[in-house]
C-alpha cells in the first residue's frame, strides 16, 4: 500500500516528526533532539495505530550528545540546542556524539556543520589524496558514491604543532575531521549557494505555535525549503527568503494548507501573507 500519513496530536508534535503506515505496519519518526528507547532510535514500530500513538509519546526522550576530543575522550554532555551551536565553532577532530544511538551528531542533523575549512589537495601516484588545511595534513583514499556524492576513507594523518613539529592524529579525531571534511565537499561542490539557501528560516522555542507546527510537519513536505532551529527559551525569530522558483511557491501553499488542516492557522496566513499565496 501507498504511504499514508496520520495525524498527531498537538501533544507530540515537539517530540515527534512524522507518523505514518506502509505496506509493513504503522510508524512514528524521532523530532530532531528526541529518539527512541528502540534499537534504531529514531524510528518507532508498531502493528496497530492504536499501539503507536498509545507507545509514541512514552518511549520518545530528550536526546543527548558527547563533545569529545581529538582521542575520543568525553570533554562534556549536551542538549540538542547546545549542539546545534556549539558544532560550527568545535575545532576540527572533535566530534559531537549521540549517547543513545552512538551517530555523530553530522549526519542525524546534516544541516548543521563544522565551519567551512579551506584546504588544498595534492593527488598521488598511488590514487590517494592528501587534503592539506592550515592545521592539519590528512592522507585520504576518495571515492565517488552512486548517488555522485564524495567518500573519504582516511589513511594517515597528522597535526601540527606550534614547535613545527608533526605529531600522528589519533585514530577518533581523524575520523572525525575527515567526515567534516567529506560533508563540507558534499554540500559545496558543484552546488549553487542560492539554489540550496532555504525560502523560510525559523528560530524559538520548540514552544512556539510556528516552531512547534514546523517541526511537526513531514520533512519531505519542506524539500529544504524550510529550515527550522528550535533553540530552548529562545525569541521567535523569521527569516524569509525572497521568492524564486514557482515550484518554490507551489511547495509553501502545500506547507501552508498542511498548517492550516493541522489547526496552525496564524503560521499559514504567515506563509500566505509574505509569500503573496
Amino acid at each position: 500500500m501507498n504511504k499514508r500519513s496520520i495525524k498527531m496530536s498537538e501533544r507530540c508534535s515537539t517530540q515527534i516528526k512524522e507518523m505514518w503506515q506502509d505496506s509493513d505496519g504503522f510508524w512514528a519518526a524521532a523530532a530532531p533532539g528526541w529518539c527512541f528507547d528502540t534499537l534504531s532510535g529514531y524510528l518507532l514500530y508498531a502493528e496497530t495505530e492504536d499501539e503507536l500513538m498509545s507507545e509514541a509519546g512514552e518511549r520518545v526522550h530528550p536526546e543527548e550528545y558527547e563533545v569529545r576530543d581529538l582521542v575520543g575522550q568525553q570533554v562534556s554532555v549536551v542538549s540538542y540546542e547546545r549542539a546545534c551551536e556549539l558544532l560550527p565553532r568545535l575545532r576540527l577532530g572533535y566530534s559531537i556524539i549521540s549517547t543513545s544511538t552512538g551517530e555523530n551528531f553530522e549526519r542525524i542533523q546534516p544541516s548543521v556543520h563544522h565551519r567551512h575549512q579551506d584546504f588544498l589537495t595534492l593527488e598521488q601516484e598511488d590514487g590517494t589524496k592528501i587534503y592539506s588545511l592550515p592545521d592539519y595534513s590528512l592522507t585520504v583514499r576518495e571515492e565517488v558514491q552512486k548517488d555522485g556524492t564524495i567518500h573519504l576513507t582516511p589513511l594517515t594523518g597528522a597535526v601540527a604543532c606550534t614547535s613545527r613539529s608533526w605529531q600522528e592524529l589519533p585514530e577518533e579525531g581523524l575520523n572525525a575531521a575527515c567526515l567534516s571534511l567529506e560533508q563540507q565537499i558534499n554540500r559545496e561542490t558543484g552546488k549553487d549557494e542560492e539554489e540550496t539557501q532555504p525560502l523560510l528560516r525559523v528560530t524559538g522555542d520548540r514552544s512556539d505555535p510556528l516552531v512547534s507546527a514546523l517541526l511537526a510537519l513531514p520533512p519531505q513536505k519542506g524539500a529544504g525549503l524550510i529550515e527550522v532551529a528550535p533553540m530552548a527559551g529562545g525569541t521567535l525569530s523569521i527569516q524569509a527568503i525572497p521568492q524564486r522558483q514557482p515550484s518554490d511557491l507551489k511547495a509553501i501553499n502545500r506547507i501552508s494548507q498542511m498548517l492550516q488542516d493541522n489547526g496552525y492557522e496564524e503560521a499559514s496566513k504567515f506563509l500566505d501573507c509574505v509569500y503573496e499565496l
